[in-house]
């Protein structure tokens, strides 16, 4: 995860300002990441949209639909998102939201970094804390590639 963060960073540093204010509006994409509970991979699509409030900060929602591998099943989550412009083309945010993974109700709590490039696309990475009612045992990781329809 330590790796995945690094990355992004990187890619920050590498685009420069691509996308000067191109947070707000629709985006879609897909993710893959890694689940503890137990070890599973996930990949799964993604679809939001945000909101530029001004001052650096940018408020969003988002739907995540997904295979989980080792349960052999779906996750569906429903986020809300609250950042901060940390530079015009990175966005330090952290979530909120709950739904079903693998059959089982679930909240999550977590943050993360999204970095704008080129050509209207985005790179994440996310990290999660999964409850499923009975305290926060488990969590996720997850990569994701975004394109934005602004």
């Amino acid at each position: 995860m330590k790796r995945l963060f690094v990355s992004v960073a990187a890619i920050a540093v590498m685009t420069g300002s691509a996308m000067a204010g191109g947070w707000t509006g629709v985006y879609g994409g897909v993710y893959t990441g890694y689940f503890n509970g137990p070890d599973s991979g996930t990949v799964g699509v993604d679809l939001g949209a945000n909101y530029e409030l001004g001052q650096g900060f940018v408020i969003g929602g988002e739907v995540q639909g997904g295979y989980v591998y080792n349960y052999g099943d779906y996750e569906l989550l429903g986020q809300g998102r609250l950042g901060y412009l940390l530079t015009n083309d990175v966005l330090l945010y952290g979530l909120v939201g709950g739904g079903n993974g693998a059959g089982v109700g679930v909240y999550s709590l977590g943050g993360g970094i999204e970095v704008m490039a080129p050509n209207n696309l985005s790179f994440a990475g996310e990290l999660e804390g999964i409850s499923t009612g009975s305290g926060f045992g488990y969590w996720r990781g997850v990569g994701k590639l975004n394109y934005h329809f602004n």
